[in-house]
């Protein structure tokens, strides 16, 4: 999926319809993680999720150029 350009610009579209089924009415707990794509640290997936009965369910998923580290 992240190689077909039309199934990308339709990616927002999938994520608002799942976020707006599963946050109705609550307070969700959001979890973020990064992580690595590849060996060469030249790509990360940074995802938030809502715990949902003990499970991630993905609300946001994107490859960014950025490195995750925390900067303080």
């Amino acid at each position: 999926m992240l190689g077909h350009i039309t199934m990308q610009q339709e990616v927002p579209v999938f994520y608002a319809a799942t976020t707006g089924a599963l946050v109705e009415g609550k307070q969700p707990l959001i979890l973020v993680d990064c992580s690595n794509a590849n060996k060469e640290l030249r790509h990360f997936i940074l995802r938030a999720s809502m715990a949902v009965e003990g499970r991630a369910m993905t609300l946001l998923q994107m490859v960014t150029t950025e490195s995750c580290e925390r900067s303080e």
